[in-house]
C-alpha cells in the first residue's frame, strides 16, 4: 500500500515528504529585521544597554521557542510550557543579570520574574529615566518581545500569515514607544523605510506561497505544477506573474507613492510632527511634597535645640558651596511651602534611580565627588549639594563619615544601603527627598556625584533682567507689599532693587532666635505683620529669607527660600555641620544665567536694643548643703526568658517562607500538568495490559498505534489495523520491523514469524476481535512482550529531549478522545457552551 493511498503523514523525517502549511525556517530572516528597530525603541528610556539586552534576548528566545514547537510539531500544551520554561530560564539573565548566579536562576530573580509581569508596566512610567538604575522595569522589553516575537513566528511557521505576523512586530514597537521617554520625535523616514521593508516581506512571502501551491511558476523552471502537467501545458517560459516581476515592483511602488501622496498632507493637518505624547507624559503624577511639613517648620529646632550637634558629615566639600535641605517658593499665609505640581514653574518631586536626569552645566562650573553622613534630620529630605547627577546609598560609600558620627556620641547611626521605598527628585528646585520609612529619622550615608555651579558676581549679572513670577502667594500682609515698594523705589534693574532690599534687611534688622514675646517661631501672615509694625525688626533666617523672597515676588521676580547649612568660615573639604551652621537664604532666578544668592538675615551679633538694665549678680554666703538623698536603683529588666534554651533566634535565621511560596508555586504550576500527563498514559497501559485476554489482545495493539501517535506519526483511523500495521512498517521508528517487511503488497495470507511485528499485533487483536475463538493468556502475554520490544527500541532509538516530548505528547491522547467523543476537548468544550440544554431533556 503506497503512502499517497494511505495519507499518512509522519514528523520531520529524512525521507519522507512533510506537509505543512506554514512558510519555511528561513523566512524568520526576514522577521528578525523586522524586529531591530523595534528592539532599538527600547534602550532609550533604559540607556546602559539594558532596554537593548532585555529586549534582543526576549525575540531570540521567542523566535527559538515558536520553530522548535513548529520543528517537532508541538501540541499547545507543550508548546505553551516552552514559553513558560524559557521565561524562567533566560529571563533572569536578559533582564536581572545582577541576581543570577553565574547565569543561573536564584529565589531573588524568579520572585522578580513572576511579580514584575504585573508590577514592571507600572514602575517603568512612574520612574524618571535612564530606568536602567532599577531592577524592575527590565521586564517590559523582555516580556513584550518575548510574547510578540513568539506569535509572529508561529503565524509564519504554522499558518503561513506574514501579513498577520507584522501585527506582533508593530505592537513591540508601539509599546516601546508608548513606554518609553518623553519629548522625544518621531522619524517619519525611518517609519516609512520600515513599512516600506514589512510590504517587501510580505510580498515575498506571498509569491512563493503562490508558487508552492502551484498558482505561478518559476522562470526557467522544469516542473509545472500538478495541475498544468495533469492538463499537458508545457513549463517553458513562465507565468505573467513570474515573467513581469520588474512590472510588479514599479506597479507596487506607485501605489505607495500614491498613498503616501494622500497621507503625509492629511496626517500633518491633524499634528505636528516634531513632537510625541506618551504614556508617562499622561499617567505619571508627581509627588506633592506638600504632604510633608515644610522644612522651615524645623529650622529653630535645628538652630536652637540642636546647635551644638553634629547633624551632616559631608567629605569632599568644596569651597565656598553651600549643603541644600529643602526649597520653598510658595506662600499660603501661614508658612512657606512647595507649589502643587503643575500649578507652579517646577514638575514637582519625580522618581528617580541612582542615576538623576541630567541638565546642562553653565560655564565655570565644578565636578565633585563628596559623601554624607546625616542624623537626627527630621522630615524626608536629602542634603545635597549643587546639582547632583548620581546619588548612591551605600555602607561603604562613607565609611569615614560614618566613624565621625559615631565618634561623636551618635550610637543610633544607622547606615542606609538602598531606598526601598524610592528617592525623588526636583530638578527646578534642585532639592531631593526619600520616601523610605527607614531613612526618615534616621542616619543616612551615601555619596554623590555632583556639578557645583560658580558663585555670580554683581558684574556679571548686571543688565540681566529677573525671571518674572507666575505663582500666587496667599493671605500676603499688606505691609509686606508697601516695604518692597518703598525700599526699591529708587532703584533701577532687577539685581539692583534684589540688593536694595537685602541691604535694608540686613542692615535695619535684628537678629534673634529665642523664643520670646518679640522672636517667636514661625512665618505666619500675622507674625511678619509684627515683626514690620514694631519698633524693631527681629527675627532669625526663618523671617528674614521668607520676608525678603514674598517683597520679590510681589515686584514680580521668581525667587525661593532655600533651608540649608554651610560653615562659618567658607573652608572646603571634610566638613561637620552641627545645628548652629543651618541657615535660610533667597535665591533669585535671572534669565540665561541661573540662580544668585541673596543672604538678608542680619550678623547673630546684631542683638536688639533694649532699655531694661540687666539685673546685677549679688554672690550669695555659701552654705554648707545637705547630701542629696541616694537615688532608687533602676529596675532592670529580668535575664530570663520565656523561650526554651533550644529556641531558634529569628533574628539570626530567617526563613524565607514569601520566596519558598512563590517558588513551590511556580514549580506547582508547571510540573501539575506533566505529572498529570504521565499518570494518564500510565494508567491507561496498566488497564489494557492486565484486562481479559481478548481486551489486552486488542489493547496491545491500541498501545502499539498509541506509541507511533506520539512520536510524530499520523495514523488515520479509517484504516483497519493490517492496513495502518503495513503503514508503520513502512515508517523509521522501527527499522527492524521494516527490514523483515515485503516490498510488495502484503497478501492477506501471508502469516508467520517472517511478518514484520507491528503486522503480527494487528493480526492476533484481528483474531481476537473477529475470530470467534478462545483466546489464550499465552497469546496475550506474547503481543505485549512485542509491544515491550517495539517501546524499548523506540526509547534506544532517540535522544534523551525526544523520550521527553514523546512521555509528555498529547496526541495520543487527544486522538482517543476525538475516536470516543467525535470531537477535540475544545471543541466538546464549544459545543457544550453553544448548546447548554442538548441532549439534557427528558
Amino acid at each position: 500500500m503506497s503512502q499517497t493511498t494511505t495519507g499518512f503523514h509522519l514528523g520531520a523525517r529524512a525521507g519522507f515528504q512533510v506537509s505543512r502549511r506554514g512558510l519555511p525556517s528561513w523566512f524568520l530572516i526576514g522577521l528578525v529585521l523586522l524586529f531591530l528597530p523595534t528592539i532599538w525603541v527600547h534602550e532609550a528610556v533604559f540607556g546602559s544597554w539594558v532596554g537593548l539586552r532585555a529586549a534582543a534576548a526576549g525575540v531570540a528566545a521567542g523566535l527559538f521557542v515558536a520553530w522548535a514547537s513548529s520543528f517537532w510539531r508541538w501540541d499547545w500544551l507543550s508548546t505553551i510550557a516552552g514559553l513558560i520554561a524559557a521565561h524562567f530560564l533566560i529571563g533572569g539573565v536578559a533582564a536581572y543579570p545582577s541576581t543570577t548566579f553565574y547565569g543561573l536562576p536564584t529565589p531573588r530573580t524568579l520572585q522578580l520574574l513572576v511579580l514584575q509581569v504585573v508590577y514592571a508596566w507600572k514602575d517603568l512610567l512612574t520612574i524618571t529615566p535612564p530606568a536602567s538604575a532599577y531592577v524592575g522595569p527590565s521586564m517590559v522589553p523582555w516580556l513584550s518581545a518575548l510574547l510578540c516575537s513568539f506569535i509572529s513566528a508561529l503565524l509564519v511557521l504554522r499558518a503561513g500569515r506574514a501579513i498577520a505576523a507584522v501585527i506582533p512586530v508593530a505592537v513591540m514597537g508601539v509599546i516601546g514607544i508608548a513606554w518609553g521617554k518623553g519629548g522625544t520625535f518621531p522619524n517619519i523616514w525611518l517609519i516609512a523605510a520600515w513599512w516600506a521593508l514589512a510590504l517587501g516581506w510580505c510580498a515575498w512571502a506571498d509569491q512563493y506561497r503562490r508558487l508552492e501551491a502551484g498558482l505561478d511558476v518559476r522562470v526557467g523552471g522544469a516542473a509545472a505544477s500538478d495541475t498544468s502537467a495533469t492538463l499537458g501545458e508545457t513549463t517553458q517560459g513562465g507565468s505573467q506573474g513570474s515573467i513581469h516581476l520588474g512590472r510588479q515592483i514599479a506597479g507596487g511602488a506607485l501605489v505607495i507613492a500614491v498613498v503616501a501622496a494622500a497621507a503625509i498632507p492629511l496626517t500633518n493637518a491633524y499634528g505636528p510632527w516634531y513632537t510625541r505624547v506618551v504614556l508617562r507624559d499622561v499617567v505619571q503624577p508627581p509627588l506633592d511634597a506638600r504632604q510633608y511639613p515644610s522644612p522651615l517648620s524645623a529650622f529653630r529646632h535645628y538652630n536652637v535645640d540642636l546647635q551644638e550637634q553634629n547633624l551632616i558629615h559631608v567629605d569632599g566639600l568644596p569651597e565656598g558651596a553651600r549643603v541644600r535641605i529643602g526649597v520653598m517658593d510658595s506662600y499660603d499665609g501661614t508658612t512657606m511651602t512647595m507649589s502643587a505640581p503643575g500649578t507652579g514653574p517646577s514638575d514637582g518631586f519625580i522618581h528617580v534611580g541612582s542615576t538623576l536626569p541630567q541638565q546642562q552645566a553653565p560655564e565655570g562650573s565644578s565636578s565633585a565627588h563628596m559623601t554624607f553622613t546625616t542624623s537626627q534630620l527630621l522630615g524626608p529630605w536629602v542634603p545635597i549639594v549643587g546639582t547632583p547627577s548620581t546619588m548612591n546609598f551605600d555602607q561603604s560609600a562613607s565609611a569615614s563619615g560614618t566613624q565621625a558620627n559615631q565618634q561623636e556620641g551618635n550610637p543610633n547611626a544607622a547606615v542606609v544601603s538602598t531606598l526601598s521605598d524610592g528617592l525623588y527628585y526636583d530638578m527646578w528646585a534642585n532639592a531631593a527627598l526619600a520616601t523610605s520609612k527607614n531613612v526618615q529619622g534616621g542616619t543616612m550615608v551615601y555619596s554623590m556625584d555632583s556639578t557645583v555651579v560658580p558663585i555670580w558676581s554683581d558684574g556679571q549679572l548686571s543688565g540681566t533682567r529677573a525671571v518674572p513670577y507666575r505663582g500666587g502667594d496667599k493671605g500676603v500682609p499688606d505691609s509686606v507689599r508697601d516695604l518692597a515698594t518703598q525700599t526699591s523705589a529708587a532703584e533701577q534693574g532687577d539685581l539692583a532693587k534684589a540688593r536694595a532690599i537685602e541691604r535694608y534687611l540686613k542692615e535695619k534688622g535684628f537678629y534673634s532666635n529665642e523664643d520670646n514675646a518679640q522672636s517667636r517661631p514661625g512665618n505666619r501672615a500675622d507674625r511678619l505683620s509684627r515683626m514690620l509694625e514694631s519698633e524693631q525688626m527681629i527675627g532669625d533666617d526663618e523671617q528674614y529669607s521668607v520676608l525678603m523672597a514674598l517683597m520679590l515676588h510681589n515686584l514680580g521676580m521668581n525667587a525661593r527660600v532655600v533651608m540649608g547649612a554651610y560653615p562659618n568660615e567658607s573652608k572646603g573639604g571634610d566638613v561637620d555641620l552641627r545645628g548652629s551652621d543651618v541657615h535660610a537664604w533667597v535665591e533669585v532666578e535671572f534669565q540665561g544665567v541661573g540662580w544668585a544668592v541673596f543672604d538678608p538675615t542680619p550678623p547673630r551679633d546684631q542683638v536688639p536694643q533694649t532699655d531694661v538694665p540687666k539685673p546685677r549678680s549679688v554672690p550669695r554666703p555659701q552654705v554648707l548643703q545637705p547630701p542629696e538623698p541616694p537615688e532608687q536603683p533602676a529596675e532592670l529588666p529580668p535575664t530570663t526568658t520565656d523561650r526554651g534554651s533550644d529556641s531558634n533566634d529569628d533574628s539570626r535565621l530567617k526563613i524565607p517562607w514569601r520566596i519558598i511560596a512563590t517558588g513551590s508555586g511556580i514549580l506547582a504550576i508547571i510540573a501539575i500538568p506533566l505529572l498529570a500527563i504521565l499518570l494518564a498514559k500510565s494508567r491507561r497501559t496498566k488497564k489494557r495490559r492486565w484486562s481479559a485476554p481478548p481486551q489486552a489482545l486488542t489493547g496491545s495493539w491500541d498501545e502499539v498505534v498509541d506509541l507511533a501517535r506520539d512520536a510524530g506519526v499520523v495514523v488515520p483511523t479509517d484504516l483497519t489495523r493490517q492496513e495502518a500495521a503495513w503503514m508503520l512498517t513502512t515508517s523509521p521508528l522501527w527499522p527492524a520491523s521494516a527490514a523483515k517487511s515485503s516490498a510488495s503488497t502484503p497478501q492477506w495470507y501471508e502469516f508467520g514469524e517472517e511478518l514484520p511485528r507491528p503486522v503480527r499485533v494487528a493480526r492476533w487483536a484481528d483474531t481476537a476481535d473477529f475470530s470467534g475463538d478462545e483466546v489464550q493468556p499465552e497469546q496475550a502475554t506474547d503481543s505485549w512482550q512485542i509491544v515491550d520490544e517495539l517501546t524499548q527500541e523506540l526509547r534506544e532509538n532517540a535522544t534523551r529531549w525526544t523520550r521527553i516530548r514523546r512521555a509528555l505528547s498529547l496526541s495520543s491522547l487527544s486522538a482517543r478522545y476525538r475516536q470516543k467523543h467525535g470531537a477535540s476537548p475544545m471543541g466538546v468544550l464549544r459545543r457544550r457552551l453553544r448548546h447548554p440544554f442538548r441532549g439534557k431533556q427528558s
